[in-house]
C-alpha cells in the first residue's frame, strides 16, 4: 500500500533537523523519528483503504437485510389474504376445482414465507457480522494509531537537543506551523484526516407477525343436480 509523505510536516521538519545532524547519534535517533512517522502515515493509508471496503461490505448487507424483509412482508400480507379468503362461512360457491386450486396456493404462499424469513435471518446475521467486522478495524486502528503516536513522540523527544538547534521545538506554541513543530504538537498532530461516519447499526424493521392460523376444517356436501356446494350442518 502506498501513501503520500509529501507535505506532511513532521516529515519535513525531522528531514531539516537530519540534514543539520552531525554526530551518528543524532542521526540514528531522527532516523528512527522519520521511520515512526512514515509506518504511522502508512498505517493510516492501509485503514483507509480496508475501512472503505468493510464500509461498502455493510451498507451492502444492510440492503440485503431491507429487500429480505420487504418480501416477508409481501409473502405474510399474501397468505393472509388467502387464507382469509377461503375462511368465509355460509353456502360456498367455489365449485372442487378452485377449492384444489386454493390450497395449492396456500401451500405454495406458507413455503414462500417460510424461505423469506430463511433469508431475513440471514441477512440479519450478514448485518451484523459486517458491523462486527467494521467496528473491530476501527478499534484496531485507534490501537495502533495510539501506540505510533507514542512511540513517534518518544522518538522526537530524544532529539530534543537537535531540534532546539535547528529552531524546530518551541514549548509554548498554539497550531499547526510547518516550519516549527511544538511538543504539544508532536503528540497531538497525527496527519489522519480520514472522514469515518458513525456505524452504529440503525434500528432494523423487525419482521411482520405471523399470518393468522388457518381455519378449522368444513366439510361440505355436494349437490350433483345443482352443482353446488353445503355445509355438513345445513340442509339445501
Amino acid at each position: 500500500m502506498h501513501f503520500n509523505a509529501a507535505g506532511d510536516p513532521l516529515l519535513d521538519t525531522l528531514g531539516a533537523a537530519l540534514a543539520q545532524a552531525t554526530s551518528n547519534d543524532d542521526r540514528v535517533k531522527v532516523l528512527l523519528a522519520i521511520e515512526l512517522r512514515k509506518h504511522l502515515l502508512s498505517e493510516q493509508a492501509k485503514f483507509s483503504e480496508r475501512h472503505q471496503a468493510l464500509r461498502s461490505k455493510y451498507t451492502r448487507a444492510q440492503e440485503a437485510h431491507r429487500h429480505s424483509t420487504d418480501s416477508l412482508e409481501r409473502d405474510s400480507t399474501r397468505l393472509a389474504g388467502l387464507l382469509q379468503h377461503g375462511s368465509g362461512g355460509g353456502i360456498q360457491t367455489l365449485m372442487k376445482p378452485s377449492l384444489m386450486s386454493l390450497t395449492k396456493d396456500k401451500q405454495r404462499a406458507r413455503e414462500a414465507l417460510e424461505f423469506s424469513q430463511m433469508m431475513v435471518d440471514g441477512t440479519r446475521r450478514d448485518v451484523d457480522q459486517a458491523l462486527a467486522g467494521l467496528m473491530a478495524c476501527e478499534q484496531e486502528h485507534e490501537e495502533n494509531v495510539r501506540r505510533l503516536r507514542i512511540e513517534t513522540r518518544l522518538a522526537c523527544m530524544a532529539c530534543q537537543s537537535l531540534l532546539e538547534r535547528t529552531g524546530a521545538w518551541r514549548n509554548n506554541t498554539n497550531g499547526m506551523s510547518t516550519e516549527t513543530i511544538s511538543i504539544v504538537e508532536i503528540e497531538e498532530y497525527d496527519g489522519d484526516n480520514t472522514q469515518r461516519p458513525a456505524i452504529s447499526a440503525p434500528p432494523l424493521p423487525p419482521p411482520p407477525p405471523p399470518p393468522p392460523p388457518p381455519p378449522p376444517f368444513q366439510g361440505v356436501q355436494h349437490s350433483a343436480s345443482l352443482g353446488r356446494h353445503y355445509p355438513l350442518n345445513q340442509n339445501p
